[in-house]
C-alpha cells in the first residue's frame, strides 16, 4: 500500500508537469498531439493508481473492522466465561448458606425445647415428683446430646469443608474479578478507539486517562478481596478454636501450636497464610473431634 501511495504522488507530479506542455500553444500540432497522448497515458496511470490505492484502503478498513468485530466477540466470550465461573462460585456460596440455615434452625428448635424442659423441670421439682424429674432429666440429656451432635456437624461437617474451600478458592475468585475488570478495560479502550477513528484520531492522553481510571478500579477490587480474605481467615480461626476445644488436651499436637501461630500472624498479614495448608489442617482437625457421648 505504501508503494501505491508514493507512486500516486509521483505520477500526480508528472501529470502536473506534462499538463503545462499540453497547454503550450506555440508547439506544432504533431508535437502537441504527442504531448496529449503522453498526458492521456499518464492520466490513465494516475487514475489506476488512485483506484488501486482506494481499493487497498477499503480492504484495510474492512480488515480492521473484521478484526474489531472478532476482538469484541473474543471479549464477550471471555466475559461469559468469567460470568460462568462467578456463577459457579455464587451457587456454592448459596449451598453453604442453605446448609447453615437448616443447621441453625434445628439448633434453635432444640434450644427452645431445652428451655421448655427447664421450666417444666423447675415446676416438677416444686411438686416433688421424682419420676417426672427423672423423665425430664432424661429428655433434657437427650436433647442436649442432639444439640451437641448438631453443633459438631455444623462445625465439622458443614462449616469446616466450606471454609476450607473458601480458603483454597480465594485466589481463583480474586483472579476472576481482576480478569473481569481487564476485559471491561479492553472493551472500553476498543470503544474509545472505534468512536474516535470516525472523527478524530485517538490521543495518548485519552488512552492514558482511561487506563488511569481503571487502575483505580483495580485498586478498589484488590482492597475488597483483601477484606474478604481477612473475613474468611477470621472465620477459619474461629472454627479452629472451636474444634480444638472439643479435643482432649492430651491429643493436642505440635502442628496445632504451629497453626495457632500461623493464624495469629495472618490476622494482620492475611497474604502470609498458606491457605492450602490451613484448609487441609482444618479438614484434618475436624476428623479428630470425637463424637459426643
Amino acid at each position: 500500500m505504501h508503494w501505491l501511495a508514493y507512486g500516486y504522488e509521483v505520477i500526480g507530479g508528472i501529470l502536473i508537469f506534462i499538463s503545462s506542455a499540453v497547454t503550450e500553444t506555440q508547439l506544432p500540432a504533431p508535437e502537441r498531439r504527442k504531448h496529449w497522448i503522453v498526458f492521456g497515458i499518464v492520466a490513465v496511470m494516475y487514475i489506476g493508481f488512485g483506484l488501486g490505492l482506494r481499493y487497498m484502503e477499503v480492504r484495510q478498513s474492512e480488515a480492521d473492522r473484521a478484526e474489531t468485530v472478532q476482538a469484541r466477540k473474543d471479549v464477550r466470550e471471555a466475559r461469559q466465561d468469567v460470568r460462568d465461573v462467578r456463577s459457579t462460585l455464587d451457587d456454592r456460596m448459596s449451598s453453604v448458606l442453605s446448609a447453615f440455615q437448616v443447621a441453625y434452625a434445628q439448633i434453635a428448635s432444640l434450644s427452645s425445647d431445652l428451655s421448655g424442659m427447664r421450666t417444666s423441670l423447675m415446676q416438677t421439682i416444686h411438686k416433688n415428683d421424682p419420676r417426672q424429674v427423672a423423665d425430664l432429666q432424661s429428655k433434657a440429656q437427650a436433647a442436649q446430646t442432639q444439640a451437641d451432635n448438631l453443633q459438631r456437624e455444623l462445625l465439622a461437617m458443614t462449616m469446616t469443608p466450606q471454609v476450607a474451600e473458601q480458603l483454597r478458592g480465594w485466589q481463583l475468585a480474586y483472579s476472576v474479578k481482576q480478569q473481569d475488570l481487564h476485559l471491561h478495560e479492553d472493551e472500553h479502550l476498543m470503544d474509545y478507539v472505534e468512536v474516535n477513528v470516525k472523527n478524530v484520531a485517538p490521543t495518548p492522553e485519552g488512552i492514558k486517562r482511561i487506563k488511569d481510571s481503571w487502575q483505580v478500579k483495580y485498586a478498589e477490587a484488590d482492597k475488597e478481596y483483601q477484606e474478604k480474605l481477612k473475613g474468611t481467615i477470621a472465620t477459619a480461626d474461629f472454627i479452629r478454636k472451636e474444634l480444638l476445644q472439643r479435643i482432649p488436651a492430651r491429643e493436642i499436637t505440635p502442628k496445632d501450636k504451629i497453626q495457632e501461630q500461623q493464624f495469629a500472624l495472618a490476622a494482620n498479614s492475611p497474604m502470609k497464610l498458606n491457605r492450602d495448608d490451613a484448609a487441609s489442617y482444618l479438614e484434618e482437625l475436624a476428623k479428630r473431634v470425637p463424637a459426643p457421648k
